[in-house]
Parts: structure tokens; sequence; C-alpha cells
């Protein structure tokens, strides 16, 4: 028998080892009480990975062992709070289950203790950064929380800075994100549900949301779309944000991702419900609204007018974003006389020596900026400055020397471009930006009856769309009189008597008529 041999039913016997210890545990199989028996049990149902750490210890004159894994757990907790009080113990009350009730109530000193008789639980509480800790002849385990690692400092958000406003940011740890809630939040109504999904990864997503403002029956589908999802693994939001979608294949976002805390409590103050799931700060909020794209959090923040002329300014950069190449394309090809004659021809003396259709000209300009801007994302942030400057000034002389386009279609698309970087939602940006290609081929094609008809088939989709039973284009289409004052612009805070009509919930009153005592 050769060495491949051997090594290959070695390794045969060890995995069937595991499969019969995990399929015991899902069938509630517990221990034994043997130590040396329990712990290989334990250890065998963890893969006998090397990072599992197996402590052998005393407790008074009573053999013990504490499974946990190096990385996840809190150094300084395993140590102080928990290895160095157990071996203080010079005598414990019995070998019954008094014995683990005395360790839990009276050695240590962390700040969730539990027993357990299942081996599924020990399994699971293992792999998510807790100890497990087994006292021979007992068949009951403590499962001691010692959750920690390396963890990233609270930032300001990346994607989401603000001139005026709180500075703080999700993290990538669940129990972070839910405390900087529940600091701002400080009601016994904020309820909170935590689950695990991911067959292989045990994510913990957790739902929030007010108790007496939430609609009971959008909490409850967001509740049972959750629990639907069986997958393998969840890494980031963006997979849970797939699972629940109500339109898989539109272009346009229908769930807000946010990693700033106050908007994620503005949200849940009109009724909405925040999914945190663990391993990533982007919060999903739900049901999602299209104008909820163009909001900033610091529109509040300024003076109404200053508020209002930012958000407009949005409303605005959102059309030259769409439609300006669009336009271009159509005056140019099909629209000369609504150009005035000086502008005309300057517009056809720079495109005189340019030997392709206006078309092409945007295309090519269109898909450069694309990958420029890819590019500058994938790049450490100084190279990425570097890459925009050379692309934009350096690449945009180039072409206009060499004839590919005109000086004026430099600047059309410059101009689209930097308005793309007005939204403060980056999932709604890209979608925005690829609307353009279809209108700009529309507008080739048919001039401004092209554009026209994109538009009516894109306002079409989104009147025709749903985010778990909301209309999609509320408090538009269909009309919510009483939201339509705070939609285009920002509307005086002392206006806000009542929560949004367009968001389901059974609290309307959100001001009071008489001062707060």
């Amino acid at each position: 028998m050769t060495l491949k041999n051997i090594f290959g039913k070695w390794k045969r016997a060890k995995n069937l080892i595991q499969q019969q210890i995990l399929t015991g545990a899902e069938e509630g199989d517990g221990l034994s009480g043997n130590l040396n028996k329990d712990e290989q049990v334990i250890f065998q149902g963890l893969s006998g990975s090397s990072d599992i750490i197996r402590r052998r210890i005393l407790i008074g004159s009573t053999p013990a062992v504490l499974i946990y894994i190096e990385g996840i757990i809190d150094n300084d907790v395993i140590h102080k709070d928990v290895l160095n009080r157990l071996q203080r113990v010079k005598e414990i009350p019995s070998m019954t289950v008094g014995a683990l009730d005395f360790i839990a109530q009276k050695v240590l000193s962390t700040s969730t203790v539990k027993k357990t008789t299942l081996l599924a639980n020990m399994l699971v509480e293992v792999l998510t950064g807790n100890a497990v800790l087994l006292i021979e002849g007992n068949k009951q385990v403590l499962i001691v929380e010692v959750k920690g690692g390396e963890r990233r400092n609270i930032t300001e958000p990346v994607t989401e800075r603000t001139m005026r406003g709180s500075r703080e940011g999700f993290i990538e740890d669940i129990a972070v994100n839910l405390a900087l809630v529940r600091r701002k939040i400080v009601s016994t109504k904020l309820a909170i549900e935590v689950t695990r999904i991911g067959q292989r990864s045990r994510t913990k997503v957790a739902l929030a949301y007010m108790s007496d403002i939430a609609d009971p029956k959008i909490v409850q589908e967001v509740r049972h779309r959750i629990s639907q999802i069986n997958t393998d693994v969840i890494l980031e939001a963006g997979y849970i944000e797939r699972f629940i979608e109500d339109h898989p294949w539109s272009l346009f976002p229908q769930v807000f991702g946010t990693e700033r805390p106050d908007r994620v409590v503005a949200n849940l103050l009109e009724g909405r419900v925040a999914i945190l799931i663990d391993g990533t700060p982007y919060v999903l909020v739900v049901p999602t609204l299209f104008i909820q794209f163009l909001q900033g959090s610091e529109d509040y923040n300024e003076r109404l007018i200053v508020g209002s002329l930012a958000r407009t300014t949005r409303y605005f950069a959102f059309l030259l974003t769409t439609t300006l190449t669009a336009i271009y394309i159509a005056l140019v090809t099909f629209h000369h006389s609504l150009l005035p004659t000086d502008l005309l021809l300057a517009v056809a003396e720079a495109r005189q020596k340019v030997p392709f259709s206006a078309l092409a000209e945007a295309m090519f300009m269109e898909i450069v900026v694309e990958i420029l801007r890819e590019a500058g994302l994938r790049l450490p942030q100084t190279v990425g400055q570097t890459l925009g400057v050379v692309g934009g000034i350096v690449l945009g002389q180039a072409v206009i020397q060499a004839n590919l386009v005109s000086p004026l279609m430099v600047v059309v698309v410059a101009l689209s471009a930097i308005s793309s970087f007005v939204f403060p939602n980056y999932s709604m940006a890209l979608a925005i930006r690829l609307i353009k290609f279809p209108l700009m081929i529309l507008a080739s094609i048919f001039g401004a009856l092209g554009i026209a008809v994109g538009w009516v088939f894109f306002t079409i989709h989104l009147a025709s769309m749903e985010s778990f039973g909301i209309p999609y284009l509320a408090p538009l289409a269909p009309t919510r009189y009483a939201d339509l004052g705070d939609t285009m612009v920002v509307s005086n805070l002392w206006k806000h008597k009542k929560r949004p009509a367009s968001i389901p919930h059974v609290n309307n009153r959100r001001m009071g008529d008489t001062p707060q005592e």
C-alpha cells in the first residue's frame, strides 16, 4: 500500500467520524460526561482545525477543558475574566448541576454565561466566537461569551460624508452597530430581533424597528422574506438585498443602504425597518422610495433655503447626468434649427474634422470616463486622484488634438460625469449613470422624440415598481399631497407634525402641540 493510499484512507475515516458527529448533533445528541471523550467529540465536530484551542485546567481538583477559536475571541477576557478566575477556585460544591451554577454565578465575570446540553449549540457557539467549558462528570457545559478579535474603529463613512452632522459611521461589527442605533433612540419601543442566515457562514442578522410606529404587516413581511433565505453564505448586505427585493431585474435599487446611524434612526422613526448584517457597515432600510435616494442626511442640518437649494441641485444633476449627452446628440443630429446661429456655426466648425457620428463620439467619451472611474476606485487614494487628473486633462486634450472628438463633446461628457457624483447613494448613482446609454441611442435614431419615449418608458417602469408593497414612486405616483411639501425642497421641521403618508405606520403623530415637560 502506497503512502498516498494510507493518507487517503486516514482522511476518509476522519471525514466519516466528523459526519457521524454532525449527524448526531442535528438529531439532538449531547455529551457523555467523560471529559476526554467529550473533548474529542467537539474537536472532531469542528473539523479538528489547528486554530481551535483546547485549554486544560484544574478547577479546584476537578479536570476541565476550555475550547475556543483563536483570533475571534477577546484575549483579555479569556485570560482575566475566565482562566484566571477558574484557576483561583480552590473548591467547587459538587460534581452535579450545582457545580456549573457555582462557576457561572460566583466565578466567571463575563457578561453572558449560559448552560446547554445540545452538541449542535456547542459547535455553533464556538464557531461564532464564544468559549465552551467542559467539566469532568458533567453532561452539561457552560457557554461563555468571549467574542472579540480585531475590529475597525468608528469613523466617518467614506461614501456619505457631510459638512455638518454626525461623523459616526457603522462598522463591520453588528453589536457595535446596534449600540450606535440604541444611543440615538433611548426608547423601550425600539425592538430588535436577531437571527442567523447562511448554512455555512451563520451570519448574524438583526431586524430593528419601532414597535409603536412600524406597520406590523411590513415587519412581518420583512421577517418572512428574511426567513426564506436559504444559502451557504452571507458576506455582504448586497446578498440579502438580492433575496428580498421585489424586482430583481430592475436597474434601480429597491432597498436603501446606508452607513450612517443618523439616517437609519430617521428612517426607523418614519416607520421603516432596518436590517443590520454582521460583517458589513451597510445597513439596509425598507420599504424604500425613489425620492429617498435624492435626499441627503444634511438637508435638515442647514438653513431651510440652503437645504432646499442642495436638494434641488440633486434633481437638476439627475437630469444632467441622464439626459445632457442625449440632448446634445439630438441637437447636432436632428434639431439644428433649435440652436442659435452663432452657436450652430461654432458646433459645426468644432465637428468639421471629427470623422465619427455624434453617437460614436459620445459613446467613446462615456466609456473612457467609466473606465477612468472604475480604475480610480480600485487604485490607492493618492494614485486614483492622479489618474483622475491625468485622464481628465491630458487624455481629454489628446483626443481633441487627434480629432477623435469635438471640444464641445468633452465639455458635455465632463459635465454629465461631474453631475453623477452629486448623489449621496452609490447604488442609485450607478443606475442613473447607466440610464444615459439607452437614451443616447434613442436620441441618435429618433432625436427628441426618442428621448421622450425613453423617459416615458422609465417613468412607467418606476411607477409600476413596489418596495414591500409600497409604490416606489410615491409620493409622486400615487400622489400623496401631504408629503409633496418635503419632496423637491426641504420643509420646516415644525411642520413635520405627522409621519410621511407614503410609509405605512400605526402612530401618526411625531410632534406634540405643547412643549415637553
